[in-house]
């Protein structure tokens, strides 16, 4: 598999994994995001995945696909959603901040990469 291919797959699976929370499903009593279910795990099991796939090992991401990765990881806690007659809410922040800070954790990876190339470090 040529590194082109490989940072493509690499980019879809962390797009992949950054909306996982958005996902939801729907039953009698309206919708429910995937982050309010007893499916939550399977969020820390994608962040799990995502911090190695940013970690200093993988080294077939761009500095572009690194930017809006990182751009990507930083913004999605702070997303909003206008509950019934509560108004805006936020996902990540009202009930679930280990989740956002997972995700904050995982852009720190992504901007440290991008600001910080692997060749510089160990080159000196």
């Amino acid at each position: 598999m040529s590194n082109k291919s490989k940072a493509s797959y690499t980019l879809g699976v962390l797009i992949f994994i950054a909306l996982l929370p958005l996902s939801f499903y729907a039953n009698a009593q309206g919708f429910t995001f995937l982050i309010n279910s007893q499916y939550a795990w399977v969020i820390w099991i994608g962040i799990g995945v995502a911090g190695l796939v940013l970690g200093p090992w993988s080294n077939d991401l761009s500095s572009d696909k690194l930017l809006a990765i990182g751009i990507l990881y930083s913004i999605l806690p702070l997303t909003v959603y206008g509950g019934e007659s509560r108004g805006l809410q936020f996902i990540f922040l009202a009930q679930h901040i280990e989740f956002a800070i997972g995700y904050w954790v995982l852009a720190s990876l992504a901007w440290v990469r991008y600001f910080f190339s692997l060749k510089a470090i160990n080159n000196g």
